[in-house]
């Protein structure tokens, strides 16, 4: 939690506790979901912490019937916000299931990682899309490529 409140806080000096967002505080996302895409969040410490976490490439390696420790690549996925009050939260809602790429190599995992922290105040979503694959599966220089992207 406190990581996500210092990247907030990137943008919005004044938050003090992650039970002050709302939705004004937050990135705008055109696609009137949860997912946010701008202010630099999915390149946050938070998002980076969870993504680099032994936990979730515990995970994947699991998945992929890797050792542990096997080299792993991955995309940067974006992270979900919803505050109380949430605009994304309200109405009907939408159907997120979908396929995303799938290399010949085999299958591609993508998870969500839900939190659920104290002294957050009731939010409705703090998550983390995360997607891993083995490294040997990239195609030569897709790591440069990926870091020119950002």
């Amino acid at each position: 939690a406190r990581l996500l409140l210092r990247d907030l806080q990137r943008l919005r000096p004044e938050l003090r506790s992650l039970a002050e967002v709302r939705e004004h505080h937050l990135p705008r996302n055109a696609a009137a979901n949860d997912l946010r895409t701008g202010g630099g969040l999915c390149h946050g410490e938070f998002a980076w912490f969870l993504r680099a976490h032994p936990g979730v490439a515990r995970v994947f390696e699991c998945l992929f019937g890797l050792p542990q420790g096997a080299p792993l690549t991955g995309s940067v996925d974006v992270v979900a916000l919803a505050p109380p009050g949430c605009s994304a939260s309200v109405g009907s809602g939408k159907n997120w299931l979908h396929l995303d790429y799938s290399p010949p190599q085999g299958r591609i995992w993508q998870a969500t990682l839900q939190l659920f922290p104290r002294g957050a105040g009731p939010w409705e979503r703090i998550a983390i899309m995360v997607c891993k694959a083995p490294a040997a599966w990239a195609a030569p220089g897709a790591q440069g490529a990926l870091l020119a992207t950002c």
